[in-house]
């Protein structure tokens, strides 16, 4: 009998009597076993090895066995071929976050009590009836997934955590696996991202903005000074000029304005030179 399988706490043969006939524990032959909590694994003659979860009778610990009927050639039970799994090997297996997170947790939930009181509870050497958990755990994710349902989704563990979680109901062992990680954790790259992408885009607005201010006082700076100009010669002063400052349209509305001045200015001179003949011609006409 093998009996260096670390996954395996003891595989052992059960008479009909309920007597272990052969063990890999020598200290258990010749004890008597109760048979009855594995008779709901051996339903049918034809049924593969299948788990069974239940609170041992001897220890009040949690169990999982694994149990097929031994029959004879006419179908009759012979006995029982069993083997009860290492919990604590299963919890170092299971529980192993994976490389997932800070915050990840796996665990195994299985049902227990009787019909009337039954209850979820962690399939764990160490976290089984814990006191801060007296009366099960419960949540949607665990609930689901004891219902026969896989699926992942946002929820609040058995702890009222907001997680983000996967679980899967294992039919042949009648048991839920869940997967979770606290939501603040999960969520936490895509927050940092998210601030990421804000500061760019702050500091982009920011340049934009500059740069709009900048071409503004370019775009600006030659009309303020032709209005300027234009307001200094409406009040009679043609020796003004516009400041030519670029090479563009507004550069040139500049140049055709100065234009326009000295052709004022021009037209002022000729009219002042005729106004002064006039003046002579009077004077003259008058002596």
């Amino acid at each position: 009998m093998a009996t260096n399988i670390d996954s395996l706490q003891e595989i052992f043969i059960l008479s009909r009597s309920s007597r272990i006939l052969v063990s890999s524990n020598s200290n258990k032959v010749g004890k008597y076993q109760p048979l009855v909590q594995y008779s709901e694994v051996t339903k049918s003659p034809t049924d593969n090895l299948i788990s069974n979860f239940y609170r041992s009778a001897e220890t009040g610990k949690p169990m999982i066995t694994f149990a097929i009927p031994i029959l004879s050639e006419n179908g009759n039970k012979l006995g029982m071929f069993a083997t009860h799994l290492n919990l604590d090997r299963m919890d170092t297996i299971i529980r192993e976050q994976a490389g997932l997170g800070e915050t990840a947790e796996t665990y195994l939930v299985g049902n227990i009590g009787s019909s009337l009181s039954r209850r979820n509870v962690f399939v764990s050497a160490t976290k089984f009836g814990s006191e801060e958990f007296p009366d099960g755990i419960e949540s949607q994710g665990i609930n689901a997934a004891m219902n026969g349902k896989n699926a992942k989704g946002l929820y609040q563990n058995y702890k009222g955590v907001p997680v983000i979680g996967v679980y899967r109901w294992l039919e042949y062992q009648d048991l839920a696996l869940l997967a979770e990680i606290e939501q603040t954790e999960a969520f936490a790259p895509a927050r940092h991202l998210a601030s990421s992408i804000l500061l760019i885009g702050l500091t982009l607005a920011l340049v934009m903005a500059m740069a709009m201010l900048l071409l503004g006082r370019q775009i600006v700076r030659p009309i303020l000074a032709i209005a300027h100009t234009a307001k200094l010669v409406s009040k009679g002063d043609l020796t003004q000029k516009v400041p030519v400052l670029t090479k563009n349209e507004i550069g040139l509305l500049a140049q055709t304005f100065n234009e326009m001045i000295k052709q004022l200015e021009n037209s002022y001179q000729h009219l002042s030179n005729y106004s002064h003949v006039l003046e002579v011609k009077v004077d003259e006409r008058t002596q």
